[in-house]
């Protein structure tokens, strides 16, 4: 029987598909669509579903969470702004100023420093000319009462400076450069910094210039602008981020922005600092006294903007003959030579004073004591002649020292009728013997008598006086040398009168100072490039014939006052010693030291550290060299990884060194020990910093040591600076 034929089994039903969501659809890891083509990224259906911010519609989400990628922020126009994350800025804000904050304290010291400044000056002219103008002037002569009440009232300005500077901060009087450059060096000052000696140091530069007195400003600034840094550094705004390399690259900026108010020269304040302050400059300092100065110059022109240019005078491009920079050189060593005796002239008014006050004696032979010994009695008596003989001279004498440089300055006749820019109450002319006589008593008067201000116990400053009497002294050559030609020949090639002060100013200031900065210090002030070349030639000639005579004053206010420093090297015998000739060298080391094998700690630290004689103690790695400890963390090196606290970086050299590179790792450094060490690297000796400054102040031959203008000098003076000389590096 045949089958029923079977009937076909009808087509299972269709499953629906799942819907498709847009998101997987555009996904990259999702499954090929059925009609085999994908949607274009740039169609119009498809531009809407990249909207970055849109988190359902982002066509890329699948392949960042694949590979853990950050959405990119678009600049499409179809994606929409982002608003800035505020605590993303805050942090980045905080971060660039942890490591650029000094730049606002930069800012914030030149602009205090300058308002000081500009508020000293001020005070110091008004009350000058109160004195002057109200007190001297009385009646319209200078030869009734008026004379006696300001002589009388100029002492007792002096001795309120005197007494005031005594009781305040006695640490405050003089200059203060030699204190900054020996702070600068790594050497403490206790109370130099202090806000009391701030008080001190303003009101003693104050009262003497409004007294009258031939003093200057740029050291009291420079002192001022380094307390007011220290200060600010202990402000907790900023403490918290004050380190040791910070404090000094900030003094250094108070050192330059201090220059730069005094005379509104940034450029040349700059130089000035780094020449007054410090042996080895570090570069890295060097932009921030530029902001500082800068900054400091542009505050002190918006206060003054009048009177902004210390002097003014006008000169032709090229004033000056080729052949007269023969004369020039000429009136450079002469003004060179006189500013040497300068020097030689205080260091013996400083040596007179000391031996008055160590006299014994009563009744009237004590008067010496009580005039010359004593710092009142001694304050007097400059105050008292000083006013005594600007008096009889001429009102030139009265006038104040920007006054006075912009006379000598000037490209024209120091007479009325043919000068329009001489100050009214000169009278260049009016002493008998004409303009020659006033500039011969100008000289002698500003020459002698301030020596004797810069000996008072009272803030001052010496490198304005230093202007005054070496443009004195150009001015009188020009004036001579013109005068002669014009009456020989019947007219007159030369340059001006004004040329000749300028060139005499810079050689006899660099002669005293011992700066040749104050060339560019100089063409800054005058405003003129004209002399400049003539001006650089002066600095190096009188800096040379200065140096035959005596050292610059400020290393010799520094051993006077037996400030600190390192040892350094002046005369050429030396040069030609070795650490060998200090030190011995051929005996094994025989100071306490500790000694490691490999990487295991020491085993001798008690005995060691009951033996040490010096704040370090070397370490010694297999019978090498290899850096110092401290003896104040040696007890923590213990504890935890002795190689880790060992300095390595100790200054360290060969006995072959020669004793020039061993002050050189001194002053770099500012560490009062160096080890010497083998070829090997075995460590043979040690050298201080006292040895070295024994060893350089013995005596050498007189052979070694001849100079024939020292050899002029007395010979009781050079023999009383020797006792007087710094012997060694004093304490660190």
């Amino acid at each position: 029987t045949a089958a029923p034929p079977t009937q076909p089994l009808p087509p299972p039903p269709r499953q629906p598909s799942p819907r498709r969501t847009d998101r997987q659809s555009m996904a990259i890891d999702a499954p090929p669509p059925e009609n085999g083509t994908s949607p274009s990224l740039a169609s119009p259906q498809a531009a809407p579903e990249m909207t970055v911010d849109q988190d359902e519609g982002d066509v890329y989400g699948g392949f960042r969470r694949r590979f853990k990628l950050k959405k990119s922020r678009s600049a499409e126009p179809w994606s929409t702004t982002r608003k800035p994350r505020l605590p993303a800025i805050k942090r980045r804000i905080a971060s660039a100023w942890a490591h650029n904050y000094f730049w606002l304290f930069l800012v914030v010291l030149a602009v205090i420093t300058s308002i000081s400044a500009f508020v000293m000056d001020e005070t110091a002219a008004n009350l000058r000319k109160g004195l002057v103008n109200g007190v001297l002037r009385t009646g319209g002569s200078q030869k009734d009462y008026g004379v006696i009440l300001y002589i009388f009232l100029r002492v007792c300005i002096t001795l309120i400076a005197v007494e005031l500077t005594k009781r305040i901060a006695p640490i405050a009087a003089g200059s203060g450069i030699p204190e900054v450059k020996s702070i600068l060096a790594g050497f403490s000052i206790p109370g130099f910094l202090e806000p009391r000696t701030l008080v001190a140091k303003v009101l003693g530069v104050v009262l003497l210039l409004g007294a009258g007195l031939p003093i200057g400003k740029e050291g009291p600034f420079i002192h001022t602008a380094a307390i007011l840094a220290e200060l600010l550094m202990r402000v907790p705004f900023f403490a918290r981020h004050t380190n040791e390399l910070f404090r000094n690259q900030m003094l250094s900026a108070a050192a330059a922005v201090g220059v730069s108010a005094a005379f509104g020269a940034p450029i040349g304040g700059i130089l000035f600092s780094i020449e007054a302050t410090a042996n080895y400059y570090a570069t890295s300092h060097y932009w921030g006294a530029f902001l500082c100065a800068t900054v400091g110059a542009f505050t002190s022109r918006e206060l003054a903007f009048k009177s902004y240019g210390a002097f003014s005078p006008h000169f032709d491009t090229v004033s000056y003959k080729h052949w007269e920079v023969w004369i020039f050189l000429l009136l450079s060593a002469v003004c060179g030579i006189l500013g040497g005796f300068f020097v030689t002239l205080f260091t013996a008014f400083v040596g007179l004073r000391r031996r008055c006050a160590a006299l014994k004696m009563k009744g009237l032979s004590a008067i010496p004591k009580i005039v010359l010994g004593t710092n009142l009695g001694f304050s007097a008596l400059v105050a008292l002649t000083s006013g005594l003989f600007a008096c009889w001279i001429g009102d030139f004498a009265l006038l104040g020292t920007r006054e006075v440089m912009d006379d000598l300055f000037s490209e024209f006749p120091l007479r009325e009728d043919a000068n329009p820019k001489l100050h009214q109450r000169s009278r260049w002319d009016e002493r008998d013997g004409g303009v020659g006589a006033s500039l011969c008593l100008f000289i002698v008067f500003t020459f002698f008598f301030s020596t004797l201000c810069i000996g008072l116990p009272v803030s001052n400053g010496l490198v304005t006086p230093s202007f005054a009497i070496g443009a004195g002294i150009g001015r009188l050559v020009g004036e001579a040398l013109r005068t002669l030609t014009t009456s020989v020949t019947g007219e007159c090639p030369l340059s001006p009168a004004g040329g000749y002060a300028i060139v005499g100013a810079a050689a006899f200031s660099v002669s005293v100072t011992g700066k040749l900065s104050i060339g560019v210090v100089i063409s800054e002030l005058t405003g003129q490039l004209s002399y400049s070349i003539p001006v650089l030639f002066a600095c190096v000639v009188g800096l040379g014939a200065g140096q035959l005579v005596e050292i610059d004053i400020y290393a010799m206010i520094a051993r006077l006052k037996a400030l600190p420093h390192w040892p350094a090297i002046h005369a050429a015998a030396n040069f030609s010693k070795t650490v060998s000739d200090v030190v011995e060298c051929t005996k094994a080391y025989e100071e306490p030291c500790l000694a490691l094998v490999d990487d295991h700690p020491p085993a001798n630290v008690q005995d060691t550290l009951n033996s040490a004689t010096h704040v370090v103690i070397p370490v010694v790695r297999n019978g090498v060299f290899v850096g110092v400890m401290r003896v104040a963390d040696l007890a923590s090196a213990m504890e935890g990884d002795f190689t880790a606290a060992i300095d390595d970086a100790w200054p360290r050299c060969a006995p072959s060194a020669t004793l020039s590179h061993l002050c050189f790792l001194f002053d770099l450094h500012h560490k009062d020990r160096v080890f010497v060490v083998s070829g090997g690297g075995r460590l043979v000796g040690h050298v201080d910093a006292s040895e070295v400054g024994q060893a350089l102040a013995a005596k050498m031959p007189a052979q070694e040591t001849s100079n024939p203008m020292r050899d002029a000098s007395a010979a009781y003076w050079r023999g009383r600076r020797a006792q007087l000389s710094v012997q060694g590096s004093g304490a660190v």
